[in-house]
This record gives C-alpha cells, structure tokens and sequence, in this order.
C-alpha cells in the first residue's frame, strides 16, 4: 500500500497536468472563438481557406503531439492477442460407445448450459452423438 508521501507525490503530479490541461484547452478555446470571428467577417471561399489554415497551423502549435493516447486493453482488431479472446473450452467425447456425427454409436456426452435462472450447468445425453 502506497505511503501519504507517495501518495501526496502522485497527487501534486496529477494536479500539475489538470491545470498544464485546463490551460492548453483555454487557449485551445479562445484560438477557436478569434477563429469563429475571422470566418464570420470573410467575404469568399478562398479567404475563409486562409483563415482555416492559419487557424489550424495555430491550434497544431497549442497541442502537445508528444502526448500518446491511452491504449485500449481490449483490442479487436487482427493484431489483437489471442490471449484476450473470451475461447470456450470443449469438452471431450466421453467413452461408452462409437458416438460420431450423424446419428450413429451410443456415446455418452456432456454440454456446458446456460439454465434458467442465468447460472451455469451441465446436460448429459447419450445416444447417437451430434446429428449434422
């Protein structure tokens, strides 16, 4: 468990980068309204395009591009680790017979259910196996 001087460090850090924070989006916030001003008083495209160009190379120099977003935990994309894929675990075909697909043998097996009452349970069959 952290320590009051620790956490006291972690506190003066965290207050530092709210006000680093509220002032970059103060000054993101009047660079907007002088932006808004500008367009209102332009009189054709091709200055409204000046306005927005200065305004934005403006806003570029506000933002800190040094600062990495967080990363999400849950990735679902094709790079993703497999690791985090919720995968089912299959439960082998237990003995007592030729069992198989098609109706065929009398083997014994069991599933993972979902009862009810939304709580976990197993059901045994027996017989043909799985029918495709």
């Amino acid at each position: 468990m952290p320590t009051q001087d620790e956490l006291g460090g972690e506190n003066t850090a965290s207050r530092n980068q709210q006000r680093e924070n509220r002032s970059r989006r103060s000054a993101l916030k009047d660079v907007r309204s002088d932006e808004r001003a500008a367009l209102s008083r332009a009189t054709s495209t091709k200055q409204r395009r000046e306005i927005k160009g200065y305004y934005e190379e403006k806003k570029g120099k506000i933002i800190d591009v040094s600062v990495n977003p967080p990363q999400s935990e849950n990735q679902d994309d094709a790079n993703s680790d497999i690791s985090q894929a919720g995968i089912d675990t299959s439960i082998e075909h237990q003995s007592g017979g030729g069992g198989g697909g098609g109706g065929g043998g009398g083997g014994t097996f069991e599933l993972d259910v979902v009862k009810d009452d939304n709580t976990a349970g197993r059901a045994s069959f027996s017989g043909g196996g799985i029918i495709e």
